[in-house]
């Protein structure tokens, strides 16, 4: 009876036995970081049901916070803005170099409109002296006797122009990054930037830029020019009015991605800028825009 127990026993343990064996000495990684995949499936459930509006959004944030404590090796906090104060001018303190910028009941807030061009028009016409008006009526008569094309011809239309909108946060940020961007954009020209800037004119860095009907892309500006080092196509759309959720992360090896609500659009390697960032800009280039908050998070 003994033997028959013990028979049945090793005949039980058979497949667990075997599975051990044949993984013993196996590799214990399959080339995917398990807590990467589960912290990047989460972040995706957390947008749907905030897209859905399925859970409080307090509870949301507590989620996301909780995701982002276990898929940051970046421990110091450098920026936390969530703009509950009501107040962006201090702690941290924004400064506005162009346009207009305010406070809504979901954070900071610019509108960016296109520049109406019969306002130019009315303003070059105010310069007109009666003397050249006269002028330039009896040059239509004449030429209008002289059997010459009238000049009623319509205007060309001309492509709106816009007058950019920035503010900035003067603040060191390390090399090695990881940021979050919560934010709800709509337009149908100009869209917007995010910069990590060196220097005082806060043109050298890197820099996410996202255009209506272009997509996204990530660009290198130094003294050298400008350098595209990622692009998304136009399939990828930001302007939408909807909100989002950008992740921007670099480490210290110079690997950069960029992921839009839980998908990562870009994955490259840049070592052009080895020192600290100055700081951190957003430039409205065309249309509304609303940040709801931003995180950075740093090695120092």
């Amino acid at each position: 009876m003994r033997k028959i127990t013990l028979v049945f026993f090793a005949i039980t343990l058979m497949p667990y036995l075997a599975f051990a064996e044949s993984n013993r000495y196996g590799s214990w990684k399959d080339g995917k970081d398990p807590a990467t995949s589960l912290t990047t499936e989460l972040r995706a459930l957390i947008s749907e049901a905030e897209k859905a509006r399925a859970a409080n959004p307090i509870f949301l944030q507590d989620l996301k916070d909780l995701v982002s404590r276990y898929d940051n090796p970046w421990r110091t906090r450098i920026i936390d803005e969530d703009f509950r104060d009501g107040d962006f001018t201090a702690n941290p303190t924004w400064t506005v170099a162009s346009g207009k910028f305010g406070m809504g009941w979901e954070g900071l807030i610019s509108s960016v409109q296109p520049k109406q061009a019969a306002a130019q028009q009315q303003q070059q016409s105010q310069k007109v002296s009666k003397r050249d008006l006269a002028f330039a009526l009896l040059g239509q008569v004449l030429n209008q006797g002289s059997g010459g094309s009238s000049s009623n011809q319509q205007a060309q239309p001309t492509a709106p122009s816009y007058e950019p909108g920035e503010i900035y946060l003067k603040q060191s940020i390390s090399n090695s990054f990881a940021m979050t961007i919560d934010l709800t954009s709509k337009a149908t020209a100009g869209g917007v930037d995010f910069v990590l800037f060196q220097g005082s004119q806060r043109s050298a860095g890197y820099r996410i830029t996202s255009v209506p009907g272009r997509g996204i892309q990530i660009l290198k500006v130094s003294s050298r020019g400008t350098v595209t080092l990622a692009d998304s196509g136009p399939s990828v759309v930001l302007e939408d009015g909807k909100k989002h959720q950008l992740i921007w992360k670099r480490s210290s090896d110079g690997a950069m991605s960029l992921s839009l609500d839980g998908k990562t659009l870009f994955e490259n390697d840049d070592l052009s800028f080895r020192q600290a960032f100055d700081g951190f800009s957003i430039i409205n280039k065309g249309g509304e825009f609303n940040l709801h908050r931003l995180t950075i998070d740093g090695t120092s």
